[in-house]
Protein backbone atom coordinates (compact mmCIF):
# COMPACT_ATOMS: atom_id res chain seq x y z
CA UNK A 1 0.00 0.00 0.00
CA UNK A 2 2.99 2.32 -0.31
CA UNK A 3 2.35 3.07 -3.97
CA UNK A 4 4.35 0.20 -5.46
CA UNK A 5 3.05 -2.98 -7.12
CA UNK A 6 4.96 -5.22 -4.73
CA UNK A 7 4.02 -7.04 -1.56
CA UNK A 8 7.01 -6.46 0.71
CA UNK A 9 6.25 -7.16 4.34
CA UNK A 10 9.01 -6.05 6.68
CA UNK A 11 9.50 -5.39 10.38
CA UNK A 12 10.99 -2.00 11.08
CA UNK A 13 12.19 -0.96 14.52
CA UNK A 14 12.74 2.57 15.78
CA UNK A 15 14.36 2.86 19.19
CA UNK A 16 13.57 5.72 21.57
CA UNK A 17 15.69 6.09 24.68
CA UNK A 18 13.78 5.49 27.91
CA UNK A 19 14.63 8.99 29.12
CA UNK A 20 12.46 10.46 26.35
CA UNK A 21 8.85 10.69 27.44
CA UNK A 22 7.38 10.53 23.95
CA UNK A 23 6.32 7.66 21.71
CA UNK A 24 7.47 7.40 18.13
CA UNK A 25 4.49 6.98 15.80
CA UNK A 26 5.08 5.12 12.57
CA UNK A 27 3.55 6.64 9.46
CA UNK A 28 0.36 4.95 8.39
CA UNK A 29 0.03 3.42 5.01
CA UNK A 30 -2.93 4.09 2.78
CA UNK A 31 -5.01 0.92 2.92
CA UNK A 32 -6.96 1.89 -0.16
CA UNK A 33 -6.19 -0.82 -2.71
CA UNK A 34 -6.98 1.62 -5.51
CA UNK A 35 -3.74 3.47 -4.66
CA UNK A 36 -1.66 0.40 -5.48
CA UNK A 37 -0.51 0.39 -9.10
CA UNK A 38 -0.60 -2.79 -11.15
CA UNK A 39 2.58 -4.41 -12.38
CA UNK A 40 1.48 -3.31 -15.82
CA UNK A 41 2.17 0.29 -14.74
CA UNK A 42 5.91 -0.34 -14.26
CA UNK A 43 6.67 -2.54 -17.27
CA UNK A 44 8.92 -1.62 -20.13
CA UNK A 45 7.53 -2.03 -23.66
CA UNK A 46 7.85 -5.66 -24.77
CA UNK A 47 9.61 -4.68 -27.98
CA UNK A 48 12.42 -3.06 -25.93
CA UNK A 49 13.15 -6.18 -23.88
CA UNK A 50 16.00 -8.46 -25.01
CA UNK A 51 15.01 -11.98 -26.01
CA UNK A 52 17.00 -13.57 -23.16
CA UNK A 53 14.45 -12.23 -20.65
CA UNK A 54 11.72 -14.46 -22.14
CA UNK A 55 11.12 -18.12 -21.26
CA UNK A 56 9.65 -20.84 -23.44
CA UNK A 57 5.97 -21.17 -22.42
CA UNK A 58 6.46 -24.80 -21.36
CA UNK A 59 9.31 -23.95 -18.95
CA UNK A 60 6.96 -22.23 -16.50
CA UNK A 61 3.75 -24.16 -16.73
CA UNK A 62 2.78 -23.01 -13.23
CA UNK A 63 -0.56 -21.31 -12.82
CA UNK A 64 -0.56 -17.55 -12.80
CA UNK A 65 -1.17 -15.77 -9.52
CA UNK A 66 -3.67 -12.97 -9.84
CA UNK A 67 -4.17 -12.22 -6.17
CA UNK A 68 -7.20 -14.42 -5.67
CA UNK A 69 -7.43 -16.17 -2.32
CA UNK A 70 -7.09 -19.84 -3.21
CA UNK A 71 -4.84 -22.55 -1.75
CA UNK A 72 -1.41 -22.02 -3.26
CA UNK A 73 -2.09 -18.43 -4.26
CA UNK A 74 -1.09 -15.02 -2.98
CA UNK A 75 -3.91 -12.89 -1.67
CA UNK A 76 -4.11 -9.13 -2.01
CA UNK A 77 -2.29 -8.63 1.31
CA UNK A 78 0.68 -10.56 -0.09
CA UNK A 79 0.21 -13.65 2.07
CA UNK A 80 0.86 -17.02 0.51
CA UNK A 81 -1.47 -19.81 1.47
CA UNK A 82 -0.25 -23.42 1.46
CA UNK A 83 2.84 -23.16 -0.73
CA UNK A 84 6.57 -23.72 -0.35
CA UNK A 85 9.19 -21.01 -0.99
CA UNK A 86 10.41 -22.88 -4.09
CA UNK A 87 6.89 -22.86 -5.52
CA UNK A 88 6.62 -19.14 -4.78
CA UNK A 89 9.89 -18.46 -6.63
CA UNK A 90 8.62 -20.37 -9.66
CA UNK A 91 5.31 -18.49 -9.70
CA UNK A 92 4.42 -16.49 -12.79
CA UNK A 93 2.43 -13.36 -11.98
CA UNK A 94 -0.32 -11.68 -13.92
CA UNK A 95 0.32 -8.01 -14.70
CA UNK A 96 -3.04 -6.98 -13.22
CA UNK A 97 -1.93 -7.20 -9.62
CA UNK A 98 1.20 -7.09 -7.50
CA UNK A 99 4.38 -9.15 -7.43
CA UNK A 100 5.74 -10.93 -4.39
CA UNK A 101 8.66 -9.50 -2.42
CA UNK A 102 11.57 -8.94 -4.76
CA UNK A 103 14.55 -10.95 -3.65
CA UNK A 104 18.20 -11.04 -4.59
CA UNK A 105 17.60 -13.31 -7.61
CA UNK A 106 20.45 -15.73 -7.86
CA UNK A 107 19.35 -16.53 -11.41
CA UNK A 108 17.38 -19.36 -12.93
CA UNK A 109 13.84 -19.73 -11.64
CA UNK A 110 14.40 -17.27 -8.78
CA UNK A 111 13.73 -14.12 -10.79
CA UNK A 112 10.32 -12.49 -10.47
CA UNK A 113 8.33 -13.61 -13.52
CA UNK A 114 5.28 -12.25 -15.28
CA UNK A 115 3.21 -13.11 -18.33
CA UNK A 116 4.37 -10.53 -20.85
CA UNK A 117 1.23 -8.65 -21.89
CA UNK A 118 2.23 -8.23 -25.54
CA UNK A 119 3.66 -11.70 -26.21
CA UNK A 120 1.58 -13.67 -23.69
CA UNK A 121 4.58 -15.76 -22.58
CA UNK A 122 6.55 -15.82 -19.31
CA UNK A 123 9.50 -13.52 -18.81
CA UNK A 124 11.55 -12.24 -15.92
CA UNK A 125 11.35 -8.65 -14.81
CA UNK A 126 14.10 -6.42 -16.14
CA UNK A 127 16.48 -4.53 -13.85
CA UNK A 128 14.61 -1.26 -14.61
CA UNK A 129 11.33 -2.91 -13.63
CA UNK A 130 12.91 -4.06 -10.34
CA UNK A 131 13.97 -0.44 -9.70
CA UNK A 132 10.44 0.79 -10.41
CA UNK A 133 8.91 -1.92 -8.17
CA UNK A 134 10.99 -0.50 -5.30
CA UNK A 135 9.49 2.94 -5.90
CA UNK A 136 12.71 4.56 -7.09
CA UNK A 137 12.49 7.40 -9.63
CA UNK A 138 13.16 7.01 -13.35
CA UNK A 139 16.28 9.09 -12.83
CA UNK A 140 17.80 6.28 -10.74
CA UNK A 141 20.91 5.36 -12.66
CA UNK A 142 21.81 1.68 -12.98
CA UNK A 143 25.61 1.61 -13.06
CA UNK A 144 26.19 -2.03 -12.08
CA UNK A 145 25.61 -5.37 -13.80
CA UNK A 146 22.15 -6.92 -14.01
CA UNK A 147 23.19 -9.46 -11.37
CA UNK A 148 24.21 -6.70 -8.98
CA UNK A 149 21.10 -4.56 -9.52
CA UNK A 150 18.88 -7.59 -8.83
CA UNK A 151 20.78 -8.13 -5.57
CA UNK A 152 20.65 -4.43 -4.65
CA UNK A 153 16.91 -4.12 -5.31
CA UNK A 154 16.20 -7.40 -3.50
CA UNK A 155 17.99 -6.04 -0.42
CA UNK A 156 16.60 -2.50 -0.70
CA UNK A 157 13.98 -0.79 1.40
CA UNK A 158 11.04 0.41 -0.70
CA UNK A 159 11.69 4.12 -1.28
CA UNK A 160 8.23 5.55 -0.46
CA UNK A 161 8.23 3.68 2.86
CA UNK A 162 11.80 4.75 3.69
CA UNK A 163 10.89 8.38 2.92
CA UNK A 164 7.75 8.25 5.09
CA UNK A 165 9.74 6.84 8.03
CA UNK A 166 12.51 9.42 7.57
CA UNK A 167 9.92 12.22 7.64
CA UNK A 168 8.33 10.73 10.78
CA UNK A 169 11.75 10.61 12.47
CA UNK A 170 12.40 14.22 11.44
CA UNK A 171 9.05 15.28 12.87
CA UNK A 172 9.71 13.34 16.08
CA UNK A 173 13.08 15.06 16.51
CA UNK A 174 11.65 18.52 15.75
CA UNK A 175 8.94 18.02 18.38
CA UNK A 176 11.68 17.35 20.92
CA UNK A 177 13.26 20.79 20.51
Amino acid sequence: FWGVPQSRMRWLVIGVHESIDQDFVFPTQNHNIENVPDLLDILEPSEDIPENFFYPPDKYAFHKSNNEIKPGHMNIAGNFIGVSWLTIMKRVYHTKGVICTLHTSQGGHRHAKIIDPARNIPRRLTPREYVRAQGLPESYEIIVSNTQIYKQMGNAVTEPLAYAIAMAIKSFLKDRN
